[in-house]
């Protein structure tokens, strides 16, 4: 890179996918590391980004996905590149990418993935190792210039339901993440907790915002997925229970109040996402329960620890090794939710 000529960076939203908090950040900190960044906003199609990158003469393209079209988009992006003979432009990936995609995803053409929490420092350095040589040119410029637009709002993130993971509902001082599922469930999959994890860390950036967790009238969580459980090996299984921890951490260290609105079964998993939240307010039919004792299983996401210090450590370990239900009622009795109510969604909303 010749020591006249900035860093170009085309960072890109492409598909459906309408959360930009994490672009925006990372675009943030490219141009406060010296780079001139050109941000395209959302839903651009591969055709939008590969033409904007022409034009604006980019030597580095970032695209953040959430929504799980990456192996559809980025294909598509690098064909256009090959056809507009743009090879030395470096593609870089970033959003929520499953690990067993990411080495095919290098073989289409990405230079490298950046997973949630990858250190911002990381990405810079990346960077400015790999672009490639070129000369100074006079390209021309878009509207968007050297600059880039920041709209701190939550109008930023609120977007349909991704890919049966997560919807983001605002109301008034308060957002509501309620888990989706195809099957109702709501089961903890690696996908939806790195899906939760990704966003409960940006919403954590906004002014102060309260948090209310919910789940359908049936289920709220059903926990972890047994059947990706069943396949994990000894290595896996420890970053599985890493990747938890760090779910239930950013929860129960929300700046913010963060509040269960539980209705239906809160199950394993499920439970522990609740006990990481600041308070829980129970519909009059909510199920809470630890099943893993029945099949073998203990949890490794914090619920062994956060249980206890709610209800004690004898009624604990009955709810653990007994693998009991404990139904609503119970549940306030033993201080294990904060309230019971009809609507535990209102309630959570009115909490302070």
């Amino acid at each position: 890179m010749s020591p006249d000529r900035k860093i170009r960076v085309l960072v890109a939203k492409p598909g459906l996918d309408g959360h930009d908090r994490g672009a925006k950040v990372i675009a943030r900190a490219l141009r406060d590391a010296g780079m001139e960044v050109i941000y395209t906003g959302l839903r651009q199609t591969p055709e939008m980004v590969v033409s904007a990158s022409l034009q604006e003469d980019v030597d580095v393209i970032g695209l953040s996905i959430l929504s799980g079209a990456h192996n559809a988009i980025v294909p598509r992006v690098m064909d256009l590149l090959k056809q507009n003979q743009m090879d030395d432009v470096l593609l870089l990936l970033g959003g929520i990418i499953p690990d067993q995609d990411i080495e095919a995803l290098k073989q289409a053409g990405v230079a490298a993935v950046f997973q949630p929490g990858t250190p911002m420092d990381s990405i810079i350095e990346f960077i400015r190792a790999n672009v490639k040589p070129r000369s100074v040119t006079a390209g021309p410029s878009s509207c968007c210039g050297n600059f880039i637009a920041f709209r701190f709002n939550l109008a930023s993130v609120i977007h349909p339901p991704q890919e049966d993971l997560y919807a983001i509902e605002p109301h008034g001082d308060a957002v509501i993440l309620r888990l989706v599922s195809s099957d109702g469930t709501n089961r903890l999959t690696r996908v939806r907790v790195r899906a939760l994890t990704a966003v409960i860390e940006e919403l954590a950036t906004y002014p102060p915002l309260r948090l209310v967790i919910a789940g359908n009238p049936r289920f709220f969580s059903a926990g972890a997925d047994l059947n990706e459980i069943a396949a994990l090996t000894g290595p896996e299984a420890f970053r599985f229970a890493g990747m938890g921890q760090r779910l239930m951490n950013a929860v129960a260290n929300f700046p913010a109040p963060t509040i269960a609105a539980v209705q239906g079964y809160c199950m394993g998993g499920g439970l522990d996402l609740a006990l990481a939240c600041h308070r829980r307010i129970a519909g009059p039919h909510a199920l809470f329960g630890h099943r893993g004792a029945a099949l073998g299983l203990i949890t490794g996401w914090g619920g062994t620890q956060r249980l206890p210090r709610l209800i004690g450590k004898a009624r604990a370990l009955q709810m653990f090794l007994a693998a009991e239900k404990v139904h609503a009622q119970r549940a306030l009795q033993i201080g294990l939710v904060n309230a019971v109510a009809e609507d535990p969604l209102a309630a959570a909303l009115k909490s302070p």
